[in-house]
């Protein structure tokens, strides 16, 4: 995860450090990161589509596992 308190140019290292393609964030969020080559998805977004899709088009893996088993990286 990214800390929005973080500086600019720490943020922009990290991505660019990690060799990020896609960060996630909230539109409110977005123009806390400095311009990095990195896509950014604001998840605010796109969540009326994601809500929208039909999941009995996922097969399991794309499913994923059950919200208590989320997990992350820690920089």
């Amino acid at each position: 995860p990214l800390d929005p308190g973080f500086p600019p140019d720490r943020l922009k290292y990290i991505v660019e450090d990690a060799d990020v393609a896609v960060v996630l964030s909230l539109s409110h969020l977005k123009d806390l990161l400095p311009e990095v080559a990195a896509q950014t998805v604001c998840l605010d977004h796109v969540q009326a589509h994601v809500d929208s899709e039909d999941p009995s088009r996922l097969n399991g893996v794309e499913m994923g596992g059950k919200r208590d088993e989320l997990a992350y990286i820690i920089y």
